[in-house]
């Protein structure tokens, strides 16, 4: 695609700017393909590569480039945001600010969009049946984990999204990156709902930073029913989860194993 429109020049405006999204998981030949237009390009193109730390991308495509860091915006700084400048009620609004990890954008498209706080409520209704399972169904969690993650499209921003033309094999790539970003967000929500159940367990000032505000007598019962070291545990399972998703292990493998682990 890139190289195929690269020698047009823009119609409208003075630049064509291509957007490289994550790409530290270029393979070699998209990245030698990328090099060579990096090293002589047309004067009206500017590329954007975007990934989380210039190590994870080859060098010598790093040495071509001029880096520009891009520092998160500060959770509270983000969440004031939302609430003076879009309304948002103010829990909701930290909550907002928590999963979109210091994004602006992706906060303010949660906070805009309306099936969000559904899609959420759905999620945490799920998670407040964990920690009380037993762990014979810890499978039967799995599987429900993995419905529900099916389900969730506006928290991805896929809420109304068509889909193009593609081959067999382009169309279960792009459900299986679908598929895994679900999974993901639910999982940061799921890592949400630990984290106030490991701040009400510790107590004290730590116990007010809670994100679910309207669930905290729920969370309060949940939290005493275990120790503070079991939700840390669970938390460190949800971080390894997390990673495992992003490095394309089986979805069904993870949910298993994740389950399991926050059952016992």
């Amino acid at each position: 695609m890139l190289t195929r429109t690269l020698n047009y020049a823009p119609v409208v405006g003075r630049r064509r700017v291509y957007i490289v999204e994550r790409a530290e998981t270029l393979t070699e030949s998209a990245a030698n393909s990328l090099l060579k237009v990096l090293e002589e390009p047309p004067p009206y193109v500017i590329f954007i590569l975007c990934a989380p730390h210039p190590a994870r991308v080859l060098p010598t495509i790093v040495s071509r480039a001029q880096m520009i860091r891009l520092i998160p915006a500060a959770r509270q700084d983000l969440a004031t945001y939302l609430h003076t400048k879009l309304n948002v009620e103010q829990s909701r609004a930290e909550l907002y600010a928590a999963l979109a990890e210091g994004k602006t954008g992706q906060a303010v498209s949660l906070a805009q969009t309306p099936r969000v706080s559904d899609e959420i409520a759905r999620v945490l209704d799920f998670a407040e049946t964990i920690p009380d399972a037993p762990p014979l169904r810890a499978l039967r969690l799995a599987e429900q984990m993995r419905k529900l993650a099916t389900q969730m499209k506006a928290l991805t921003g896929e809420e109304g999204a068509v889909a193009g033309d593609t081959t067999d094999d382009e169309d279960s790539g792009v459900k299986d990156k679908a598929g895994r970003r679900k999974l993901a967000a639910l999982f940061d929500l799921l890592v949400v709902f630990y984290r106030d159940l490991m701040a009400l367990s510790v107590g004290g000032a730590v116990a007010q930073q809670i994100m679910n505000r309207e669930r905290a007598d729920m969370l309060t019962r949940l939290s005493a029913s275990s120790s503070t070291d079991r939700w840390i545990r669970c938390l460190d399972s949800l971080m390894i989860a997390r990673r495992r998703l992003e490095a394309n292990a089986s979805i069904a493998m993870v949910t298993d194993v994740l389950a399991i682990t926050l059952v016992t």
